[in-house]
């Protein structure tokens, strides 16, 4: 009897894509959770104003780095699985021609703001690797081999968890230590996703045509924008501290960023396994609006576990691990506890666009948002340092989930965000 409820037990998980959502959530939670263990250790070792820089810096490599993506992920998610076939090599030759060109780019910004060159190419090269694992990984989650993605994923991330910290037992560590293996580990991972890649995609041989690619290029830009705009909170953000305020202000900001993203790290699995049901739901004829609610489930919970995440995360007793010189983030750390639910809440309505294909409202709603988030930064940034950093933040939500909501209501009625579904909309 047991042993039936068990199968029973995961033959539910396995219908409602629990299966394929724990694999998600491997790959994507070791992912943003080496990233942010990575930055924890690189704060412990280095002092606040060398952080600081080190942070901006890699932010400026890591927002290039998407663009080399150029959004592709998100146009994959949503692309149907019996055209996988089709993807042309044009795809790799238009990022790589993007990479090529960017070197000269992180050149000119290196002499803009004043830092070492060769402290941003390797971290471009690290984070271009990163950019085109994650390109070819999309193909994993939209073919629901999350299996495969998720090992890859955690394999590799874990793998830069170890080696930063080995500064746990090594004396003074520099920042060329953390560039040096940030670099490596993506850069096998890059290897190894694109071989797996191969073994599931026959891609179309094409001739080399510039013309073709300049029409790829174009076809992606609304892709590329919204996920430009989408990275505002987690990149954008610090370099936009770092232009308004002193390395020590971006330090403390840094490191309460990568504890709001160690928050956050449901959203990305929920975005991999559940925008593809939701997707599905359309084309088998079942009630998007059922679906929808228990999608919007999942997310509640998730947010609920980031913002008590981040209550602890303020306490100055846990922070000591981190080291005395960033008690004076536990202020920034708890302001992000309240943002934590605007962010998820914006992301199931962020889930309903996307499933439905309605980009141009995405990035319409985001452009806006990251109006209003440079308006008012401009002014509490400069008035109120890192602290000034995170109300901005709060601002940028709360203005995606007035626009988003607004989207929702006038275009997707049928997700019923007005009124509960009723039994009659619920599956079969």
């Amino acid at each position: 009897m047991i042993a039936s409820r068990l199968v029973g037990l995961i033959d539910y998980f396995r219908r409602k894509g629990g299966i394929e959502f724990a694999f998600s959530t491997l790959g994507s939670g070791v992912f943003a959770l080496s990233l942010s263990i990575f930055f924890l250790f690189a704060a412990r070792s280095l002092p606040v104003d060398v952080f600081g820089a080190f942070s901006t810096c890699y932010a400026i490599a890591s927002s290039l780095g998407v663009f080399v993506a150029f959004g592709y992920p998100q146009s994959i998610l949503t692309a149907d699985v019996g055209r996988m076939h089709e993807f042309s090599r044009d795809i790799y030759r238009l990022q790589f021609l993007l990479a090529m060109f960017l070197i000269a780019c992180v050149c000119i910004m290196a002499l803009i703001f004043r830092y070492s060159v060769f402290t941003i190419l390797p971290l471009c090269f690290g984070a271009f690797c990163q950019a085109l694992s994650n390109t070819w990984q999309s193909v994993f989650r939209v073919t629901n081999k999350h299996s495969i993605d998720g090992v890859i994923r955690a394999l590799f991330k874990s793998m830069l968890i170890v080696l930063s910290a080995v500064t746990l037992f090594v004396g003074d560590v520099s920042a060329s230590y953390f560039v040096f293996i940030f670099c490596a580990v993506n850069m096998f991972e890059l290897v190894v996703s694109w071989f797996c890649v191969r073994r599931i995609i026959k891609f179309r041989d094409s001739a080399f045509s510039f013309r073709r690619i300049i029409s790829e290029f174009v076809c992606g830009l609304p892709y590329l924008s919204d996920i430009y705009m989408q990275r505002l909170i987690g990149t954008f953000d610090i370099i936009f501290v770092g232009l308004l305020t002193s390395s020590r202000e971006v330090g403390l900001y840094a490191i309460a960023q990568k504890f709001f993203q160690m928050a956050f790290v449901f959203a990305e699995p929920l975005r991999n396994t559940q925008v593809p049901r939701l997707v599905n739901a359309v084309g088998e004829g079942r009630s998007f609006r059922s679906v929808f609610w228990q999608v919007a489930k999942m997310v509640a919970v998730a947010a609920a576990l980031g913002s008590i995440f981040l209550f602890f995360a303020s306490i100055r007793r846990f922070l000591g691990f981190v080291g005395s010189d960033y008690a004076d983030a536990s202020e920034i750390i708890l302001l992000f506890a309240f943002v934590v639910p605007l962010r998820y809440f914006a992301s199931i309505l962020d889930f309903a666009l996307l499933a439905r294909g309605l980009v141009k409202l995405r990035i319409y709603a985001n452009f806006c948002a990251s109006g209003v988030y440079v308006i008012v930064g401009l002014y509490l940034i400069t008035s109120y340092g890192a602290i000034g950093g995170v109300m901005s933040v709060w601002a940028f939500c709360l203005a995606m989930v007035i626009l988003l909501v607004s989207c929702v209501v006038l275009k997707l009625p049928d997700v019923g965000f007005l009124r509960r579904p009723t039994p009659a909309d619920k599956d079969g």
